[in-house]
């Protein structure tokens, strides 16, 4: 009866066991762009102007002094001639200068900030279930195991009706 037991037990075993597997495959990856642009413009300009201005002037001044006398029927005097002339002249020269420097600096900063993120993340799972009472290579185990108890039950009613 023990043996019944055990072809009962393995019988159960085969029948209502599945065979379950499950895999998984994952993979992640992160692609991270970034670039930086910066344009710097500088404007450096300067401005001299340098002006002389010359001037130049004659002032000519004439002095003449003339005095003459003649007199005599007799009120005396007879001749008294002065003359006297006197020129100056005189040069003036007025020079005026100057300058003036202008100078203007400008400058232009620009610049531009780009990053980028691409995330990719791929999960692949394979699960596989299988609820057949029996699967693949197990049918050679049940097969064998009837085959040895047929051949053991088979044996046994011989040696019983021996």
């Amino acid at each position: 009866m023990k043996f019944y037991v055990v072809i009962f037990a393995f019988f159960l075993s085969a029948v209502f066991s599945c065979h379950s597997s499950k895999n998984r495959n994952s993979s992640f990856e992160v692609l991270s762009e970034s670039a930086s642009n910066v344009l710097s413009t500088r404007k450096d300009s300067a401005s001299s102007y340098v002006f002389r201005c010359d001037s130049m002037a004659d002032i000519t001044a004439e002095r003449q002094y003339i005095r003459t006398i003649w007199y005599r029927p007799d009120g005396s005097i007879q001749a008294v001639q002065d003359n006297w002339r006197g020129a100056d002249r005189t040069g003036v020269a007025v020079s005026h200068t100057g300058s003036s420097d202008v100078s203007v600096a400008e400058q232009t900063t620009d610049s531009a900030s780009v990053t980028g993120t691409q995330t990719k993340e791929t999960v692949s799972e394979d699960s596989k279930t299988d609820y057949r009472l029996v699967q693949g290579t197990e049918w050679l185990w049940v097969a064998g195991a009837f085959v040895l108890a047929v051949a053991g039950f088979g044996f046994w009613k011989y040696k019983k009706s021996c």
